[in-house]
């Protein structure tokens, strides 16, 4: 599932009428409301639920809040630079990150459904109610390379430290297209154009940039050197459709299943740069 259409979707079932219940994953109503549990939200959004969902399908397993967390990549417990769609967790609970601050989770906690709260980490505003959260990551199970509009924020003064701080091509080739993406041309990497430019990126002129993020499966640490039972270990669909998928997006086409295109994306996974397909 591509990340918009992920949270697209949260956004969908926050507005209909819900209740939580433990072990439910939208897939049955009491009354008119929908059920589901934390877990169950994430899980039953990326299966198909409410309309036309299938237990278990799109190669997510059914596992619970902490099960999930421990299958994303890049957690961490940074909010600073969270992004749109991934996933935000406690001890036993999780929810969806949804951009502007905001947290979609089905809680028993407040109104006993799916809510809209506030990411209290990066001191979100505009809902009734706030929940701070201790790590977030990229689900194995969602297409995250797709370009989202972030408006980042930034209190240093060099254009080159910033980039590279948020992950971003820091190169004159870069700053170039950044600076006519933001009306600063032609760009010569003058002080004053990247003082400008600085000002823009960080918010100060109210100018966002477009990020593509590449993301990574978890990485694998066990000791296996099969790429079916890595894959399956860490919850990603082994099947050769979806291997040859998987060897497409990490630069290896024309996949057969031989011993040496296995390997390399074997090695891939244990380094944790094998990209999500």
């Amino acid at each position: 599932m591509k990340v918009n259409d992920f949270v697209t979707k949260a956004e969908a079932v926050y507005k209909m009428q819900t209740m939580y219940q433990l072990g439910k994953f939208l897939n049955s109503k009491s009354g008119s409301s929908y059920l589901a549990d934390c877990s169950g939200l994430v899980k039953g959004i990326l299966w198909g639920y409410p309309e036309n969902g299938k237990y278990a399908s799109n190669s997510v397993p059914d596992i619970n809040a902490n099960t999930i967390i421990s299958k994303c990549s890049l957690v961490s417990t940074d909010f600073t630079n969270i992004k749109k769609g991934e996933v935000v967790w406690m001890n036993e609970h999780i929810g969806i990150y949804v951009g502007d601050g905001h947290v979609i989770e089905a809680t028993a906690a407040w109104d006993n459904k799916v809510m809209k709260t506030n990411l209290a980490n990066i001191n979100g505003t505009g809902c009734t109610h706030s929940r701070k959260w201790i790590k977030h990551g990229f689900l194995p199970y969602v297409d995250y390379n797709e370009s989202q509009t972030i408006q980042f924020v930034y209190t240093g003064v060099s254009l080159v430290d910033y980039l590279e701080s948020i992950g971003v091509d820091s190169s004159f080739t870069n700053r170039a297209k950044l600076a006519s993406a933001n009306g600063i041309s032609p760009y010569s990497g003058t002080a004053a154009q990247n003082t400008a430019l600085l000002n823009k990126l960080r918010g100060t002129s109210n100018v966002v940039v477009n990020e593509t993020r590449t993301v990574y499966y978890k990485k694998y640490t066990g000791t296996s050197v099969s790429l079916v039972d890595i894959l399956k270990a860490l919850g990603v669909d082994s099947s050769y459709t979806n291997r040859v998928k998987i060897a497409k997006a990490n630069g290896i086409t024309g996949y057969n299943g031989s011993r040496v295109q296995n390997s390399q994306l074997v090695n891939l996974a244990k380094s944790g740069k094998l990209k999500v397909a």
